[in-house]
């Protein structure tokens, strides 16, 4: 439903000159200066997912495929469009689950974007030659609650989507329009909408005169025609007159999603036109009938029958509909509509940015839609309005008519994509279903029943939490609304306990069936709220600003704790200040929070004793880490250890916007008392691409590792040094996977991915060894090579890589602090560099004996070797 998470990141994009202009890159060409040692940087955030996908591409040969399960058709749908010369060719792009084309109309899919990042933000098909089609990344919307995933740039196909060629704006983290003119292929207009968790300057208007070789920045910070300093204001749509091509609009707007703030609308949330191609640009204000107070997002749509005709739908800052206004004479003035009968609180509530839509027939500019939590439709160019696309899912993103027969439209939602052949008044039929459809389901949580795998469980966005008693042929509900956390108890199947968002909890004692709602202590809790089951004790554990505690098979919650958390951070509508993690195996209970402290409670089924074993506030153990240090994403507990004194910690930095890297995968020993800093914390980061969030780590029983994490799954075979991508190289994308789980009795794996639905993964078909030294596809050997190990005296270290970059090499203990920085320069490719190591740390004393990771962080690769100093 509310869109707006951020974790991703973005690798080193070309560096704007002052004149705004970049030379589109390749993925694999040296991108220019390097970042601060372990920093991220606006230009660097390409970097995780550059080397997630090499990694995926170094997948083993023999790699067995991922195997879809499912469910299709259902997931959010960010822009859908037509050919304008073909309506049986239909482009799709979802959220997060990539681009889909149909060339039957939508009766079968197929996805064109494997091999690229999955979130999607624009399509543009060129008219006057629609094998060409623009893609550009980033999810569309901000919005303020669920998770949403920046892009890597824009993308170009001259063969309707069947190849891809990336054309650079890899800082331009969200994609909102692409405009193609009118008669010039070459001229292309792109409006970016920048980052939502920091600041930037890469936000605005962007021009191609060249077909994508070459972009500037036209109208935005770096191009100096928005207000000096404004580096939250960004481009959130752009059009182009198809009768008079040098008439450009962009609609702005002013947006940025902080852990603790939300800042939406201001002044700089205006609407520009330019008469000369994008040249020079003129603010739309009162003198030409728009508003000038009060403002919020804003978006458009020109009639291409009747270009004189241009629907403009503006929001309030506190994003309710502020007016309708249209333009009869090209947009040069502009006159109001009014507020759609009276209807539009209940289309907007208070979160219209997420949707903010209008669309005009092609072929009839008194047809117009404005889309919005529901639809509303004027046949006589806006004089009044009644609803539309009734009975379709909620929260309504896009739509599309087509040219050649304006009753087939297209409309696209949180549940996907329908179509209907008489208009948007007409009856609608979901596309995109069945086995030749659309995978592009959002799940943040999956869980299969221990006893039978045909029982699966998962949490999906704005599609409730819901549960398959098939193996996934058909899906039952558990509970409406945004699906977060749905668990089975693993020591009692009939049981299970889900939500939907805000920690709205249910249970039930029939394996799904009949949920009723729980309440439990606490003000404050998460979009995406606690919970964990403990299958030996019975108890099951809920989260708030507390931990509370109830037994198997009862409603009744009991609060075990005092407030966890570092007070209450709660802005607008949105809870901050909350257990957001929680691991419960043999009455030991591991609570994180969203502002970084960890609790363990060591007798939590008859206890309220509860021992801060990382503090989030700098104090205690743990000391020197800034306030409200990292979001505790991740405890689950490691089940080979039955005391059940260890679990595995994933901490996440990305909503913080550009930090110092740390390591974000920790494997707890004796309870984690030792804190943070200790030996009781042991980095299992390896070699894992840096700033990558775990989302769930297990151990299966042969003492491998399998981690869930924003950028696909890995497996690793010597307790977290080394990683490997899972699977083969081209069935799965790289894609957000939020949740995985061992079906012990069949050993097979379950992913939830969030964009592309449920996958599985036989066990019995991992390579039993992982390779040490990788090698990337058509370029020289990377490596990274210590000995003699163990150390005593002395360490050679030898590296060499196969990409020039800025390369940070240092010695870490096994908590993952930073002791000895051996190199911090930029390296050459394929050169072979040897150094060595004679135990000291910085400050020249020797370290004590133990375990250390020997790490290389650059631009375009992390490896990682363990260290045994004796």
């Amino acid at each position: 439903m509310r869109d707006g998470f951020f974790n991703s990141a973005l690798f080193c994009a070309a560096l704007f000159g002052s004149a705004a202009i970049v030379k589109a890159e390749e993925e694999d060409e040296d991108q220019g200066p390097g970042p601060e040692p372990g920093v991220i940087r606006e230009e660097t955030y390409l970097s995780t997912y550059y080397q997630a996908n090499a990694l995926r591409k170094m997948a083993a040969s023999t790699a067995v495929p991922w195997v879809s399960q499912g469910p299709y058709g259902m997931g959010r749908i960010n822009d859908v469009e037509v050919d304008p010369t073909n309506d049986q060719i239909i482009y799709v792009g979802a959220a997060s689950g990539g681009i889909w084309k149909s060339t039957d109309g939508g009766n079968s899919y197929a996805q064109i974007f494997n091999d690229f990042d999955q979130s999607i933000g624009a399509i543009a098909v060129d008219p006057n030659n629609p094998q060409i089609v623009w893609a550009g990344g980033g999810e569309n919307m901000y919005g303020g609650g669920s998770l949403t995933y920046p892009g890597t740039g824009i993308f170009k196909s001259i063969n309707g989507g069947a190849s891809w060629q990336k054309m650079g704006l890899d800082s331009s983290f969200y994609i909102s329009r692409i405009a193609v003119t009118p008669g010039n292929s070459n001229q292309i207009f792109v409006a970016a909408q920048g980052s939502v968790w920091g600041k930037n300057t890469y936000r605005g208007v962007y021009r191609t005169e060249d077909g994508g070789d070459t972009w500037a920045q036209v109208l935005g910070p770096r191009a100096g025609n928005i207000t000096a300093g404004d580096d939250s204001t960004g481009a959130v749509d752009v059009r182009v007159s198809p009768t008079t091509p040098a008439r450009v609009f962009a609609n702005f707007f002013s947006a940025q999603r902080l852990p603790y703030a939300r800042s939406w609308g201001g002044p700089s949330s205006r609407a520009w036109r330019s008469d000369d191609g994008g040249t020079t640009w003129t603010v739309l204000g009162a003198a030409e009938g728009l508003p000038t107070t009060d403002l919020g997002k804003s978006t458009m749509d020109i009639c291409v029958s009747n270009p004189n005709i241009i629907y403009m739908v503006y929001f309030t800052a506190a994003n309710t509909l502020k007016n309708i206004y249209k333009s009869t004479d090209g947009g040069l003035n502009w006159a109001t509509l009014g507020s759609l009968n009276g209807n539009s609180a209940a289309l907007y509530s208070y979160y219209a940015h997420t949707f903010g839509q209008i669309r005009v027939n092609p072929v009839d500019p008194n047809d117009v839609v404005v889309l919005g939590l529901s639809s509303y439709r004027s046949t006589n160019g806006g004089i009044s309005w009644s609803r539309c696309f009734n009975g379709a899912h909620a929260d309504h993103r896009t739509m599309a008519w087509s040219r050649a027969n304006g009753n087939n439209v297209y409309l696209g939602d949180d549940g996907g994509l329908k179509k209907s052949t008489t208009g948007p008044n007409g009856g609608l039929t979901a596309t995109g279903t069945g086995a030749a459809g659309m995978n592009i389901a959002q799940l943040y949580s999956l869980d299969v029943a221990p006893d039978d795998a045909n029982y699966r469980y998962a949490g999906f966005q704005d599609n409730g939490a819901q549960y398959t008693t098939d193996g996934g042929t058909s899906w039952n509900l558990f509970v409406g609304g945004d699906g977060m956390q749905i668990r089975v108890d693993h020591g009692a199947p009939s049981n299970v306990i889900g939500a939907l968002q805000y920690g709205a909890f249910s249970r039930s004692s029939l394996r799904g069936s009949g949920a009723a709602a729980i309440t439990y202590p606490g003000s404050r809790k998460l979009w995406d709220a606690g919970v964990a089951i403990d299958s030996v004790s019975g108890f099951s554990y809920l989260g708030s600003e507390f931990v509370s505690r109830a037994l198997r098979g009862s409603a009744t919650y009991t609060q075990i704790s005092n407030d966890l958390t570092n007070g209450d951070h709660s802005v607008a509508n949105y809870p901050m200040g909350s257990v957001s993690a929680i691991s419960a195996h043999n009455n030991v209970v591991f609570a994180g929070t969203d502002d970084g402290n960890v609790w363990v409670n060591q007798s939590a089924s008859t206890g309220s004793n509860w021992t801060r074993i990382r503090n989030g506030d700098g104090t205690g153990p743990g000391t020197g880490e800034r306030a409200y240090d990292g979001w505790i994403k991740l405890i689950q507990p490691d089940y080979s250890v039955s005391n059940g004194s260890s679990a595995f910690i994933g901490i996440s930095y990305f909503r913080w916007g550009f930090q110092f890297w740390k390591p974000t995968i920790y494997r707890m020993n004796n309870y984690g008392l030792g804190g943070s800093g200790s030996a009781d914390w042991q980095d299992i980061s390896g070699d894992l691409p840096p700033r990558i969030n775990a989302n769930k780590v297990v151990k299966a029983a042969n003492g491998y590792l399998y981690a869930a994490t924003d950028y696909g799954p890995y497996f690793s075979t010597n307790g977290g040094v080394n990683w490997s991508w899972l699977g083969d190289r081209t069935s799965l994308p790289v894609v957000p996977v939020n949740d995985l789980v061992i079906h012990q009795a069949t050993n097979t794996l379950y992913i939830g991915t969030y964009g592309r639905g449920i996958w599985s993964y036989p066990l019995d078909q991992v390579p039993p060894v992982q390779e040490k030294d990788r090698t990337l596809a058509g370029a020289g050997a990377q490596f990274l090579k210590n000995f003699p190990n163990p150390v005593s005296t002395l360490m050679r270290i030898q590296f060499q890589v196969s990409r020039p970059q800025n390369l940070f090499l240092a010695i870490y203990d096994f908590s993952g602090r930073q002791v000895r920085v051996l190199l911090d320069k930029k390296v050459d490719a394929e050169k072979a560099y040897a150094l060595s190591w004679d135990r000291t740390n910085d400050q020249g004393a020797k370290v004590n004996a133990g375990t250390y990771i020997l790490r290389a962080i650059g631009d375009k690769v992390t490896l990682a070797r363990k260290v045994d100093v004796r």
